[in-house]
C-alpha cells in the first residue's frame, strides 16, 4: 500500500512545478528553474485576455505538466516582494516601483504614481475640457468688497492654467 502511495505521491510532483523565474522574453516565455536544478528554457506564461504582465527574476512560476516535463506551462506567476495588502473583496494591480490601481472597499478608487498620462485615442477632451471650464470660471469670478466687485484673485495663476490646458487641447 505505501508503495503505491509513494508512486502517486510522485505522479503528482511531476504533474504540479513550483519555481522561480530566471528570465522573461518579449513572447512572454519565461527560464525557468523548477525541482533540484531542472531549467525549463522558453516556457509558455498564458496571459488573461485585457491584461498582461512580465514577471521580475525570482518571481514563483506554478506550472503543470500534462504529463510530460518538456511540455510544462507555467498557469500562474506571484511576487510577494510586492504584493499589497488588501481588505477582503478588494483588487488591486501594481508594480515593482510601487504605482498602483487599488480598487479600495466602499467604492474607492486610489490610483498611485508619479507620472499620470492620459491618452486620447478619438481626439476627445473631456476631462482637460471640464478643467478649463472650472479654470476659466475662477480667472473670470469676482468677489463683493467695500470697494466694488474685485478679482477673486489679482494673481495670474488662472491665466496661466488656462493656457496651459489650452495649448494641451491644442496639441
Amino acid at each position: 500500500m505505501q508503495n503505491q502511495i509513494n508512486k502517486l505521491v510522485r505522479r503528482i510532483k511531476n504533474i504540479l512545478a513550483i519555481g522561480k523565474v530566471n528570465s522573461v522574453d518579449s513572447e512572454y516565455q519565461a527560464q525557468a528553474s523548477f525541482l533540484d536544478e531542472e531549467i525549463k528554457d522558453k516556457t509558455h506564461i498564458p496571459q488573461h485576455y485585457g491584461f498582461t504582465s512580465r514577471p521580475l527574476k525570482d518571481a514563483e512560476v506554478y506550472g503543470i505538466c500534462p504529463g510530460n516535463r518538456q511540455a510544462l506551462v507555467i498557469f500562474a506567476t506571484d511576487d510577494k516582494r510586492y504584493r499589497l495588502r488588501l481588505e477582503n473583496g478588494e483588487v488591486a494591480l501594481y508594480t515593482d516601483e510601487g504605482d498602483s490601481i487599488h480598487f479600495r472597499r466602499g467604492n474607492k478608487l486610489e490610483i498611485k504614481t508619479k507620472t499620470l498620462s492620459l491618452i486620447h485615442q478619438d481626439g476627445k477632451h473631456d476631462l482637460i475640457s471640464i478643467l478649463y471650464e472650472i479654470v476659466d470660471a475662477l480667472d473670470t469670478a469676482q468677489t463683493s468688497t467695500m470697494l466694488g466687485p474685485q478679482p477673486l484673485s489679482s494673481k495670474p495663476v488662472f491665466a496661466k492654467a488656462k493656457e496651459k490646458i489650452k495649448e494641451y487641447l491644442d496639441a
